[in-house]
């Protein structure tokens, strides 16, 4: 087994398409997606710990919502990566790539 390969794909968004995420009482971007986490895109997050947990709102581009909840894996900067307790649906995650393909012919997922 390839030690380098993820368990789930992650969906990196280029900077004008990143879905918006309601938590800690602001609106924030995020940078990637994967069925199980998320990298949030938050400056200045020092006073949140890690392993602390959230819950969320990411509204995509089509305007789909979902209800997210989770714990703070890392912070690195500005962007926090969580984990999340239930996952994002596989489905809704291909319909996220099939749309930044259209919408970004030369794109490739990472």
């Amino acid at each position: 087994m390839d030690l380098n390969r993820r368990k789930y794909f992650r969906l990196t968004y280029p900077d004008s398409y990143r879905p918006r995420i309601k938590i800690y009482g602001g609106i924030y971007q995020i940078g990637q997606v994967s069925e199980r986490g998320i990298v949030m895109l938050i400056p200045e997050l020092p006073h949140y710990k890690i392993g602390a947990k959230f819950s969320a709102v990411i509204e995509f581009a089509d305007k789909t919502q979902l209800k997210l909840a989770g714990r703070l894996l890392r912070i690195e900067g500005n962007k926090a990566i969580g984990a999340l307790s239930e996952p994002i649906d596989f489905k809704r995650i291909n319909e996220e790539q099939r749309q930044l393909k259209l919408k970004f012919p030369a794109y490739k997922p990472h």
